[in-house]
């Protein structure tokens, strides 16, 4: 299935994605200018103080029913895409 299908993400698709974005963390903090960019985001954001450290498990809870919601609020079809 493809996320921009009609057809809602499997639990395996959203399970991968998971794993890629949690195994992704470390090498987005490998520099002190990534860091720094990191904290700028968290202050212009307004995000808690522990945005980075709590990353990991936010992005592994994130369930089935929560993909469902947001396809169902978030459609392609009225997006802009840019590449």
């Amino acid at each position: 299935t493809l996320f921009l299908d009609s057809q809602p993400a499997t639990s395996e698709e959203i399970d991968k994605v998971q794993v890629n974005n949690v195994r992704a963390l470390p090498g987005q903090y490998e520099t002190a200018s990534s860091v720094l960019g990191a904290l700028a985001g968290i202050e212009l954001y307004g995000r808690p103080d522990d945005y980075v450290q709590t990353l990991k498990a936010r992005t592994e809870s994130i369930s089935d029913a929560d993909v469902r919601a947001a396809s169902a609020i978030l459609k392609p079809e009225s997006q802009i895409w840019v590449v």
